[in-house]
């Protein structure tokens, strides 16, 4: 072959093989793109759903059904059609990232406060607007997605992996509670011994008691309060002679004798001094659980450094605007070190953390000797801020602790009867203390927070109610006119949404309208967040923020006034005004 053809030979080839590679390129990547690109998709929501099962089931159901929170399995939320899809998906994102103000509904990206990163509110969003997938149903024979799927086997699992304590007393808090032994596990030993209960002490010093009945014995850790004891709730125990109790906020003398099995009158007829300090009370009144101490008439107090008229006041359990007048002063006064203060007649001192007997009676001008005779307090003893109360002979201490409803009630849609069923139990079963519980399958995990977003992670891009309720571009909101005349008229900027509060009674949140006649004066409130008032699109005033603010506007002319809000659209209420 001569070179003339070779050469040729070698451009035809060379020719083919770019061709090729064209027809390649042209062909088969935008294939393999297409199928990259469905990987990612369904890797992205298989990672939402993981982040939905730890962090949204909770408010919003295994399955998106809606509880706490909205439903978000829905099929508005899976509309592909594009304009339609790319508004949800940014309804969702901008919800995730900012929360909704005046709600449980936090703000969940990391630079907000929350704990999810930006890609990680990605995922979630693909899994809210992921489409139904033909063949593919859940467990009730319903249309779903492979993303569902996912969300509720991941719930299934970590409901698996997680369980329930039954909470209440245990030998050691009990005895720490009663002054009972030198430490809580010596006094632990004594109830056990007194009571005929088996126990052990490992190397560490650390107490445990068996399940009665059960070969199993759990290790108590003194510093937790719901470590298994092998108690039931409701079951009596004798206490050693001499016990006393430590009172807590919110205990009164009938809870107290309830307890251990005595009445009011035997505490009263035992506490003397404690009953001359809080006064004659009722058996159901609660006790404060804060140390008083007796101060002879005609006491005066002697500023200390840090002092302020309101610690001062609050020390001595008395107004600060009748400490205030006693003294000649104005109730935001600074107070100097060294101030001498009149004190009433019968005011007492609140013993706070810190305080000896010594520095009580330096304080207050006077001798050791005399506040320890007046609060019956022995030679050499110290004070604390705790309150303890002598008790008779107790032989029939009612041990607390929780049932299964009380239980369930830490969880969002568990009941005593779905609890019970998870562990063979009856609704209305004794579980000893300590008992772990597993978990229903369809538990949404712990009862959700009771804490309301106040809206200040991001107000320029938060998610009004109303947003929810029209979603996807739905008829814009008509709001008829009232046929009643309402004079005392409240509008509310709470959340994101304009709420009409007329003669008392709310209306539902941007769908309201109210009449009034003409010459009414409005009062406007901030609940949350930063707004304005606009009437019939001009603006009134400044910005309108801070929790309590209130602005008024007199409608002096007949008409139909739209009140809205530049900051967040969806606001909307309507002034009726009639002659």
């Amino acid at each position: 072959m001569n070179t003339q053809r070779q050469i040729f030979l070698i451009v035809v080839l060379l020719f083919i093989s770019v061709a090729g590679c064209a027809a390649y390129t042209a062909i088969d990547l935008p294939i393999r793109a297409e199928r990259q690109a469905d990987f990612f998709q369904a890797e992205s929501i298989e990672r939402g759903a993981l982040l939905y099962a730890n962090n949204c089931r909770t408010c919003h159901g295994i399955r998106g059904e809606g509880g706490v929170g909205l439903t978000l399995n829905k099929a508005a939320f899976r509309n592909q059609e594009p304009l339609a899809l790319s508004q949800n998906q940014d309804l969702i994102r901008r919800t995730l990232i900012c929360g909704r103000a005046g709600t449980l509904m936090p703000a969940w990206l990391d630079s907000n406060g929350g704990s999810l990163t930006a890609n990680q509110i990605e995922h979630l969003v693909r899994l809210l607007t992921a489409p139904l997938e033909g063949e593919t149903f859940d467990a009730n024979g319903n249309p779903t997605n492979h993303g569902w799927l996912a969300a509720v086997e991941f719930a299934h699992n970590l409901n698996h992996e997680s369980s329930a304590s039954v909470t209440g007393d245990t030998l050691p808090l009990i005895a720490a509670a009663h002054g009972i032994g030198a430490n809580e596990v010596e006094g632990a030993i004594l109830i056990a011994e007194l009571n005929g209960l088996t126990y052990a002490v490992d190397g560490s010093g650390n107490f445990y008691l068996p399940y009665s009945g059960d070969d199993e014995a759990l290790m108590l850790n003194p510093s937790a309060d719901n470590i298994a004891t092998g108690l039931l709730p409701g079951q009596t125990l004798r206490l050693p002679e001499g016990a006393s109790y430590r009172v807590s906020a919110g205990d009164t003398l009938g809870s107290i004798a309830e307890r251990h099995g005595i009445t009011p009158s035997q505490i009263r007829s035992l506490n003397p001094l404690l009953l001359s300090i809080v006064g004659d009370i009722a058996d159901d009144t609660p006790l404060t659980g804060e140390r008083k101490l007796l101060l002879p008439d005609g006491t005066s107090y002697t500023a200390q450094a840090g002092d302020t008229l309101v610690s001062i006041a609050e020390a001595h359990d008395i107004p600060v605007l009748a400490l205030a007048e006693d003294n000649g002063l104005a109730e935001d006064a600074a107070i100097a070190e060294g101030t001498e203060l009149t004190l009433r007649d019968g005011t007492g001192y609140i013993v706070q953390f810190g305080d000896t007997v010594l520095s009580i009676a330096s304080a207050h001008g006077l001798s050791e000797s005399t506040v320890r005779s007046l609060n019956e307090l022995g030679a050499g003893e110290d004070v604390s801020t705790e309150v303890w109360i002598a008790l008779p002979p107790i032989n029939a201490y009612v041990v607390a602790g929780a049932d299964l409803t009380q239980v369930a009630s830490g969880f969002g849609n568990v009941t005593a009867a779905s609890l019970g069923e998870a562990n063979g139990l009856a609704a209305d079963a004794v579980v000893p203390i300590g008992k772990s519980l597993h978990f229903p399958a369809d538990a949404w995990g712990a009862a959700p927070s009771d804490e309301i977003n106040p809206g200040t992670a991001c107000v320029e891009h938060t998610v009004s109610t109303s947003a929810f309720n029209t979603i996807s571009g739905a008829d814009p909101i008509v709001i008829d006119e009232p046929n009643a005349v309402s004079t005392d008229v409240l509008i509310l900027a709470n959340d994101n949404d304009w709420t009409v509060v007329a003669d008392g009674v709310a209306g539902e949140p941007n769908r309201t309208g109210v009449k009034v006649a003409v010459g009414t004066t409005v009062t406007f409130e901030n609940v949350v967040g930063l707004h304005n008032i606009e009437i019939d699109g001009q603006q009134q005033g400044d910005d309108f923020e801070g929790v309590g603010v209130t602005r008024t506007f007199t409608f002096d002319a007949p008409g139909e006034y739209r009140i809205t809000c530049s900051y967040h659209p969806d606001m909307l209420a309507v002034v009726f005004v009639t002659e």
